[in-house]
């Protein structure tokens, strides 16, 4: 990754200078030199990068399986652990993570509490909701039969994001055979489709049918839920939902602040009066990428956060944050020197204390690229040997001493395309 991002930042330099027309030999020399200059820091073009230690989440010890009956209704373990899930597909001895074990702890509970999962991404969030709207759904299923009417909403703040999740919610509704179906309701969705063009039984896709026969989860977006409220066409789903509405759901909250915080805020009051149903009958529920760095608590910041913005009881307004394993070191060696051959031992990197040092400083907080080298150049090796070292799967039986994520950040030049493809 770090010589993708040297490649990177080499052939935007030359496309601008391309660009630009310069004939100046000096000149594209200073650009060249300015722009491309192994100093990122100082660079125009691309900022330097930070390197971010990922590290599993922590789990519990309990199974899928394990959750069956008890956390989970067992037809949700089915469907998730169904063959035909695809890439959505959880096998029933695979370990949830701790904090989406926590959250299904509160979201299933009898008194309607509401939640907000603040974790890394990779993390899991999108099942710490999801799991326990369809344990809630699929119990009235098993009593009531076939549901129609809105439970949940579930807002996102792109269409890019909502229609992510379509396949997600299609590969675990599926198995209940209609009873428990979803909808997107976004300005691309259809007014109405032609019998032989509709999809499964789980999905209501036009808006004829949503309005008809609303189903129980509908994914959509602030805007066109502000249109659900006031527009007289779309009244039969809200008067066909009437008091139903009992989850909702605000994906990447982090992004309401300031104004957008008060203008949700006072959305969600009109849903709650549209739907007519009180905020102590709704579970909400809010997802955020970690805030905070190290040693600061944010958790009742969070709390008063989802209060204020839900109208929720603060008593039960819960935070789960997500948590990863800590990496275990061994005894630090003598020296922090490695051979070109000591790369290759997943033992002798992790014995090494400069190493450890980066370890511990990158499970803490991401690692600007200089910071990382100053802390990895008494090994005595090229950098981008040593951190795919770190972050090497090839021990099969352990696993890398610390996965790793390096983001990358370049400046968008309107016009100016770069290919990392080698065979472009």
């Amino acid at each position: 990754p770090l010589r993708t991002m040297q490649l990177v930042r080499e052939r935007s330099v030359e496309a601008l200078l391309g660009r630009s027309g310069l004939k100046h030999p000096a000149l594209a020399a200073e650009i060249r030199r300015r722009f491309g200059s192994s100093d990122v820091g100082s660079g125009a073009l691309v900022r330097e990068p930070v390197i971010e230690g990922a590290a599993p989440f922590q789990v519990e010890g309990r199974t899928f399986a394990d959750c069956a009956g008890s956390l989970l209704h067992p037809e949700v373990i089915r469907a998730i652990s169904s063959d035909k899930a695809g890439d959505y597909r959880f096998p029933p001895e695979a370990q949830p993570y701790r904090h989406q074990i926590e959250a299904w702890r509160h979201l299933t509970a009898s008194e309607r509490n509401s939640v907000l999962v603040s974790s890394g991404t990779g993390s899991g969030k999108t099942e710490c909701f999801l799991m326990p709207l369809l344990h809630d759904l699929a119990s009235e299923a098993e009593r009531s039969g076939r549901l129609s009417g809105v439970r949940a909403l579930a807002l996102y703040p792109l269409n890019a994001l909502i229609a992510s999740q379509e396949e997600r919610l299609r590969a675990w509704t599926a198995p209940f055979g209609g009873k428990v179906r979803f909808g997107l309701y976004n300005g691309l969705t259809p007014e109405r489709l032609r019998a032989q063009d509709r999809p499964g039984p789980e999905q209501v896709a036009d808006r004829e049918t949503l309005r008809s026969d609303p189903p129980p989860i509908l994914v959509t977006n602030v805007t066109m839920l502000e249109y659900m409220l006031v527009r007289r066409i779309d009244r039969p789903l809200v008067d066909n939902s009437q008091g139903q509405l009992r989850w909702i759901i605000l994906d990447e909250a982090h992004g309401y602040v300031g104004s957008s915080a008060a203008e949700i805020a006072l959305l969600l009051r009109r849903v709650l009066l549209t739907f007519g149903v009180r905020a102590q009958d709704v579970r909400f529920v809010a997802t955020s990428a970690t805030i905070g760095g190290e040693g600061v608590d944010v958790t009742d910041d969070l709390r008063h956060f989802l209060r204020d913005i839900s109208g929720a009881d603060e008593r039960r307004v819960h935070v789960v944050l997500g948590q990863r394993e800590r990496v275990l070191l061994p005894e630090p060696a003598a020296s922090p020197i490695l051979s070109a051959t000591d790369l290759a031992s997943r033992d002798r990197v992790a014995a090494s204390p400069a190493v450890q040092a980066f370890v511990r400083e990158a499970e803490r907080n991401p690692v600007p690229l200089a910071r990382a080298a100053s802390l990895l150049v008494p090994v005595g090796q090229p950098l981008e040997d040593v951190v795919e070292a770190i972050a090497s799967d090839s021990d099969h039986q352990r696993g890398p001493l610390l996965p790793l994520r390096i983001h990358g950040f370049l400046r968008a030049v309107p016009g100016l395309w770069s290919c990392i493809n080698p065979d472009c």
